[in-house]
């Protein structure tokens, strides 16, 4: 049992538009609900989840916007979305504002709601996978990482389904300040510093991305993907900076 993440084959009918069989992949596996919204299921091999696999299809089919010479922005990624990333960037600026996601190379205490002047124009493109899910001013954050794209670079983020309630509009609420911890594959390395870092739980009305490209002078879209193990469709926001 494979995915579109650990296996060539079923990447190769994919990007063909052929049909999967279903029995490639685990499609009764383990779930996961919120709020009563089914949002996951892992794969059996890699257990990778739906924003991985969804994330492998669309940078596999996104050449038009991959530039490969430039380098590419990193929010707070497991090692699984780094080596996704790592297929198509050589150039990884990886960044967190608590922990390092075991990785030596993270840039820590970067909080992507007042990024360093100096990286203005900087990125070819930024991606944050289940990110923006606690961040209170989700809007700061998406004009700030949109400062940093070059012009014509591309953010690419996920948000939890659960989070998206269309009864918001475009309001952002906080139910909780201290609502999560991050979690323990998060602190490898500092596993003594994990009780210290409290994260909040947030909820967006659905027009809200919209809304905070917009007052960003940025272009906004989505792109839906069906995920092969399951009857799921995850939905990546993307934010282009104008130029070329």
């Amino acid at each position: 049992m494979a995915c579109f993440v650990c296996s060539e084959p079923i990447a190769n009918r994919l990007l063909e538009r052929r049909q999967v069989d279903v029995s490639h992949g685990l499609r009764a596996g383990k779930r996961i609900d919120y709020d009563g919204l089914l949002v996951d299921i892992f794969c059996g091999t890699c257990e990778s989840r739906v924003r991985l696999r969804a994330l492998a299809q669309i940078l596999a089919q996104a050449q038009s916007f991959i530039d490969p010479s430039q380098e590419v922005l990193l929010v707070a990624a497991s090692g699984s979305e780094r080596k996704v990333v790592e297929r198509y960037w050589r150039k990884l600026c990886h960044v967190s504002l608590l922990a390092d996601w075991n990785d030596p190379k993270c840039l820590t205490n970067v909080d992507i709601t007042s990024m360093p002047d100096g990286w203005t124009n900087r990125f070819g493109a930024a991606i944050a996978l289940c990110v923006l899910d606690y961040v209170p001013d989700a809007a700061r954050a998406v004009a700030e990482i949109g400062r940093t794209l070059r012009p014509g670079g591309t953010f690419l983020y996920w948000i939890q389904p659960y989070r998206i309630q269309e009864s918001l509009g475009e309001a952002t609420v906080v139910l909780k300040r201290e609502g999560y911890r991050d979690p323990p594959s998060a602190y490898v390395n500092r596993k003594e510093e994990q009780k210290d870092y409290l994260i909040s739980d947030c909820r967006f009305g659905s027009a809200a991305m919209v809304k905070w490209a917009c007052n960003a002078a940025l272009e906004s879209s989505e792109i839906r993907i069906l995920d092969h193990l399951g009857d799921l469709t995850t939905t990546f926001y993307v934010v282009r900076k104008p130029g070329t």
